[in-house]
């Protein structure tokens, strides 16, 4: 998550914040894909979503705090 990382620094943090929820998408395409191959069972598959849904949470709340 390089994005985030980035845009704490940046004063223009709209681009960046784009970017992290973009690669978020390509992580959880990619969680769901190693599930679906059997490389990660299904407990772990759940505990990896839910902490990808709080960062996702996390995401949509510094969206909303910069376009208000």
């Amino acid at each position: 998550m390089d994005s985030l990382i980035e845009a704490s620094h940046q004063k223009q943090k709209d681009d960046a914040l784009v970017t992290a929820d973009a690669e978020l998408d390509k992580v959880r395409t990619r969680l769901r894909m190693s599930l679906d191959l059997g490389l990660i069972q299904p407990g772990q598959y759940e505990h990896a979503a839910r902490l990808l849904t709080e960062i996702g949470k996390l995401l949509g709340g510094w969206k909303r705090t910069l376009q208000a």
